[in-house]
């Protein structure tokens, strides 16, 4: 299997070629499946060892790399951390040890970007366990939550311990460190609170059938 790194689930035209290329080489030579990721990767599945090097090369020519996209390392991660946009949860954000899923508040009136911020989420050989919320942030403040729970997890975990298995042993320590970034006053709020990470425009949450839902 070969799973390729697709920085924010984007490619160009030139690159989804070469993705085309590489699945043609699986097609011919095996059975010619090809999966998108909920890391929002790409992997191709039977290749032969000896068409890897030059898939790669390929790829590397449309200037995709299979480093970063993970294998065992990824399924390993000591903290896995999943956002969705929406409440369909592509990513699997309840299956995650931190997981994040976008939403919105009123503030004064004003529509404002939030996440729902769960931890606990995993999934190991008894079977899945969900991840549990420990508050709602202003979308600015998200980063800085999950910095907090990390600092908190590598602070209180025991030898060996995974960030899914503390953060359900330490719920409420969890909850202590979110709690204090979960309320925005509107005389302390400042204009980029009403805009959404990576937007230039006012927030406005439009709710509407995703291809998810069709």
């Amino acid at each position: 299997m070969l799973r390729i790194k697709l920085p924010q689930g984007q490619a160009d035209a030139t690159q989804l070629r070469a993705l085309a290329e590489v699945a043609e080489v699986a097609e011919r030579y095996s059975r010619g499946y090809g999966h998108v990721t909920t890391r929002q990767n790409f992997q191709v599945h039977f290749l032969r060892p000896a068409d890897l090097e030059p898939a790669m090369r390929r790829l590397a020519a449309a200037g995709i790399t299979t480093h970063g996209a993970g294998g065992n390392a990824v399924r390993n991660a000591e903290i896995p951390v999943h956002l969705s946009g929406c409440p369909n949860g592509c990513s699997q954000h309840h299956v995650a040890a931190i997981g994040l899923q976008g939403s919105a508040r009123k503030l004064g009136g004003r529509p404002l970007p939030q996440v729902f911020v769960l931890v606990g989420g995993g999934v190991d050989e008894p079977g899945a366990s969900f991840g549990r919320l420990v508050g709602k942030v202003p979308a600015r403040r998200a980063p800085e939550a999950v910095r907090r729970l990390v600092e908190r997890y590598l602070a209180g975990r025991t030898d060996g311990e995974r960030a899914h298995e503390f953060f359900n042993r330490a719920f409420d320590r969890a909850k202590e460190v979110v709690a204090p970034l979960e309320e925005l006053r509107l005389e302390k709020a400042r204009p980029e609170d009403f805009i959404e990470p990576g937007a230039t425009e006012p927030f406005r949450p439009d709710s509407q059938d995703g291809e998810c839902a069709a």
